[in-house]
């Protein structure tokens, strides 16, 4: 147990053979002197180098890294807040709870190869990298801490991640609160198992909760599931996009009830709400079998932006599954991977502000194998439904979109069929939509593109349509081959 002191240097405890170490501040201030000393990379105010395996347990610190007046940065000085730092597989367990750390010119908290973690209830603010940072764990819980940074207001580029976690299998990170991050505010690389819930995550820089492969690891990381977080005003600082949730290069993902808004209005380029990719072209079963339900994506972005609610894509085989449902969108959804199933269903898209009365693009656009859009509420775009071949592609496409909503259309409703790289075969069912509020009289409502396919069968039927049109259904076809069978009743 120890008491207030200005730390001249860092604090090293090691730990003797067969040993815990236990360390309670009591509150106790612990602040870097204005002349305080590095001595090592891994320097810290509080560092514990275990020797063999044990307990280690951090509570009830109150630590200062005076970098108001010390003036580092993380790029010249590795100062952080608490360091757990070892080598090899050592049965260490981990608690680091209830501390107070702001001001440090490093991270807060840093903990590396913890075969179970818990971090728990620390304050730590103004933190000039990240917040926590977590390597090679196993079972590995982060709850109920603030996480602040530096801030992303005046041009600032440098600074951290709020959570940060890599190559850690099983990770919980539930309510915690995170911001003024100047770059993401919680991300894991390399991770599999990985739980976040209940966050509330706004204001930092490129992205807010991500999860990522890596490309070093020997398998693709598993399972993640992202589910009633709250995240909100992000402020881009780089060109490459910003995204509020994102997930690259991981199998079997379900995002559900969170609560995401953002006005983007820091210039960048591929804004999303909730985007899955992978970055790889071709590399089957790298990324995948994504589920996205009940989120509420709401933006106050001018209605040029570019601005996509939900972005779910492979550009990878390996017939990955894509459900989209119940989603509540300010702007469009766009599902598929040119292989796998995609289903896109009962969610309400469109602005649906007074001084938003048009959305560029489409509502849905879908590029799956087999797509089914239906029961989605559709309004204020130039386009309402999209379904194209992408590539790369399978063979075959088949596309059933019936009972949707579409209203304040001002292109076309309907644009179905394949690109230059046609598939073989095409089935298509346009059925039991409703169709009104569509003034624009230069095009068609129903556009059915035909280069070089042969269609297995097209139905058209049982749409209510209402409005000024040039042309109810055009077949654009580029070739001469077979068409294949229509109906259109």
């Amino acid at each position: 147990t120890i008491e207030d002191r200005s730390v001249e240097e860092s604090i090293i405890f090691t730990q003797q053979p067969g040993k815990p170490v236990i360390i309670k501040g009591n509150s106790s201030l612990f602040k870097a002197s204005n002349t305080y000393s590095i001595a090592n990379a891994n320097n810290s105010l509080f560092l514990i180098a275990p020797l063999t395996g044990g307990d280690i347990s951090v509570s009830g610190l109150n630590i200062d890294g005076n970098n108001r007046v010390l003036g580092y940065t993380v790029d010249t000085h590795s100062i952080h807040g608490i360091l757990v730092y070892k080598s090899g597989e050592l049965p260490l367990s981990v608690d680091i709870s209830s501390n107070t750390i702001t001001d440090t010119p490093s991270s807060s908290i840093v903990v590396y190869d913890p075969q179970k973690g818990s971090i728990k209830s620390n304050e730590c603010r103004s933190s000039n990298f990240h917040g926590v940072f977590i390597k090679r764990g196993k079972e590995v819980v982060i709850s109920n801490n603030t996480f602040e940074g530096i801030g992303v207001a005046g041009g600032v580029t440098y600074g951290g991640i709020g959570m940060l976690a890599d190559a850690t299998q099983k990770i919980i990170l539930e309510d915690n609160f995170v911001c003024e991050f100047s770059d993401t505010g919680t991300k894991t690389e390399g991770c599999s198992d990985v739980v976040y819930t209940n966050n509330i995550v706004h204001d930092c820089g490129k992205d807010g909760i991500k999860v990522q492969g890596k490309s070093d690891q020997p398998s693709e990381p598993q399972r993640a599931v992202i589910c009633g977080n709250i995240v909100k005003d992000l402020h881009p600082t780089r060109s490459d996009g910003s995204t509020l949730i994102q997930v690259s290069d991981m199998k079997f993902v379900t995002v559900s009830n969170n609560v995401l808004s953002n006005d983007f209005a820091t210039t960048g380029s591929n804004r999303y709400g909730i985007r899955t990719y992978n970055h790889s072209s071709g590399a089957v079963g790298q990324a995948g079998f994504v589920s996205v339900t009940g989120n509420n994506i709401t933006s106050c972005a001018s209605d040029s932006s570019g601005f996509e609610s939900i972005n779910v894509i492979g550009n990878a085989g390996g017939g990955h599954t894509h459900t989209i449902n119940n989603n509540m969108c300010y702007s469009s959804i766009r599902g598929g991977d040119g292989f796998g199933d995609c289903t896109i269903s009962g969610n309400i898209l469109g602005a649906r502000s007074s001084l938003s009365t048009s959305l560029l693009g489409s509502g849905i656009s879908s590029g799956g194998k087999n797509n089914v859009i239906t029961g989605n509420s559709i309004h204020g775009f130039e386009r309402a439904i999209v379904v194209s071949v992408l590539s790369p592609r399978d063979l075959d496409l088949s596309a059933t979109i019936t009972g949707n909503s579409i209203t304040g259309i001002t292109y076309r409703h309907f644009d179905v069929g394949a690109s230059t790289e046609a598939s073989t075969t095409i089935a298509i069912a346009i059925t039991g939509n409703s169709c009104s509020d569509f003034t624009q009289s230069e095009d068609s409502l129903i556009r059915l593109r035909i280069p070089d396919i042969d269609w297995m069968s097209c139905v058209v039927s049982d749409n209510s349509i209402a409005g000024y049109y040039r042309t109810i259904i055009e077949f654009y076809q580029r070739t001469t081959e077979l068409l294949g069978k229509f109906s259109i009743s």
